[in-house]
């Protein structure tokens, strides 16, 4: 049997830790319950410090025009779906409104489906139907999870 290998986007995502060694077995005689068991090793892992930034740089997020236009392009849709909406403004009123969508389903398959309904209502119907024929055809759509995979290993979390 060949030992497991990790995909390059996992190897990106989760790079090695280190880990501290196992301790060394302690010298009291072997217990009466049979062999002594082999020591088990932990793993710690913490993340750097993150300092704060000097003030007047970074700090609060400003979203920009294009956010507050997708933002209630993406609320409209919902707000279409359900049929409510929230008097909330801005990113509020739409949690609000996901999680009336998320009531308004008699189960779960309903709900899912107002939720891919949404979805597809945000793109333009030949661009779902060019990317269905176009990669996720090839190589049995390896090459849409590779471009997938490539795209969250790309982005900064």
């Amino acid at each position: 049997m060949s030992a497991p290998t990790t995909s390059r986007l996992h190897g990106h995502l989760l790079p090695a830790l280190p880990s501290r060694p196992p301790r060394a077995p302690s010298s009291s005689a072997p217990s009466a319950r049979g062999p002594s068991r082999r020591p088990a090793s932990r793993l710690y892992c913490s993340s750097p410090p993150v300092e704060a930034p000097p003030s007047g740089k970074g700090g609060e997020y400003r979203p920009s025009f294009a956010d507050d236009f997708l933002l209630a392009f993406f609320r409209a849709k919902m707000v279409e779906e359900v049929g409510w909406d929230s008097q909330k403004p801005g990113y509020d009123g739409l949690i609000e409104v996901a999680n009336r969508l998320m009531i308004k389903g008699k189960s779960a398959s309903e709900t899912e489906q107002s939720a891919v309904r949404v979805l597809q209502a945000l793109f333009p119907p030949l661009l779902l139907v060019l990317f269905k024929a176009l990669l996720a055809l090839i190589a049995n759509g390896q090459l849409a999870s590779m471009m997938v995979g490539e795209f969250i290993a790309s982005q900064t979390f």
